[in-house]
């Protein structure tokens, strides 16, 4: 995977500086609200020092974008509801040989 290089600016000055580049590839990722872009490690590293608290407002969050849950059919489970309903024409058998190398 190759290495992130990570250069700031305004839309002017990014423009000027890709127009100098050699026909590559970029990803052009926009930050909002002025807030620095966080590394997989600093992401990682702010996720696991989190307080009670702020582990709480996540969730809390979490929830309130979430739709709410379907209500299983009157006399159904979710093993009756999700067993054999695979969208191709794998079996049962297959999806748990598939899940088993996985694990």
């Amino acid at each position: 995977m190759a290495q992130a290089q990570i250069i700031e600016g305004t839309g002017e000055e990014l423009i000027e500086l890709l127009h100098q580049q050699p026909k590559e590839r970029f990803r052009l990722i926009k930050l909002e609200n002025g807030r620095p872009f966080q590394t997989y490690d600093g992401a990682l590293a702010q996720a696991t020092t989190r307080t009670p608290e702020e582990v709480a407002a996540a969730r809390a969050r979490l929830i309130q974008a979430s739709p709410p849950p379907r209500e299983l059919p009157e006399g159904k489970t979710l093993e009756d509801v999700v067993m054999g309903k695979w969208p191709g024409d794998e079996t049962d058998e297959q999806i748990f040989e598939a899940l088993r190398k996985l694990s």
